[in-house]
C-alpha cells in the first residue's frame, strides 16, 4: 500500500470497500489480520482508499481462468508466481490496480503472428484440414 493514499475510516466503510459484512471487519480487527485502532468503543481500518479490490470470481474472469486456478495462486509463495492478494478471514480480495499492472495477465501470442509467422508443426505433423483429411487419416493409421 502507498503510505499517501492510506487512511482510518470506519467499519461500516471498510466492509463496503472490501465488499465484506462488518462482521468480518471486526472479526479481522480482533485477529489482528487488519490494520486498525481502536478509539473507546469504535473500531478505525486504515486502508487505501483508492485501490479498487476484486473478488475471486472477478479476477478469475479477468484472468480467463477458473475460480480454482486463482485460489492455487493465492495458495501459492511469492517465488512461485502467486497472485498479490490480502485475507480478510476466509475471503480473498485481489487488488485491480496490481492484477492489471503485473505479468500475471496471460499472454496471447497467436494474435501477434501474422499467417506467415506460423508456429512451425514438428516433423511428421501435417495440420488438419478439409483439402488434406484423407492424407491425416492415413498418417495416423
Amino acid at each position: 500500500m502507498h503510505k499517501d493514499r492510506e487512511c482510518w475510516i470506519t467499519v461500516s466503510q471498510a466492509a463496503r470497500h472490501f465488499r465484506v459484512s462488518r462482521n468480518t471487519i471486526y472479526e479481522a480487527c480482533r485477529a489482528k489480520e487488519l490494520v486498525c485502532m481502536r478509539v473507546r468503543s469504535l473500531f478505525r481500518v486504515k486502508v487505501n482508499t483508492e485501490e479498487e479490490y476484486l473478488t475471486v470470481a472477478e479476477a478469475a474472469e479477468i484472468l480467463n481462468v477458473s475460480t480454482s486456478t486463482v485460489y492455487e495462486a493465492c495458495a501459492q509463495g511469492p517465488i512461485h508466481g502467486s497472485i498479490p492478494h490480502i485475507r480478510i478471514r476466509s475471503r480473498i480480495r485481489i487488488p485491480h490496480s496490481q492484477l492489471i499492472g503485473s505479468d500475471n495477465l496471460p499472454v496471447n501470442h497467436a494474435q501477434d503472428l501474422s499467417i506467415n509467422e506460423a508456429p512451425a508443426m514438428p516433423l511428421g505433423l501435417v495440420p488438419y484440414n478439409q483439402n488434406n483429411s484423407i492424407d491425416v487419416i492415413d498418417a495416423l493409421l
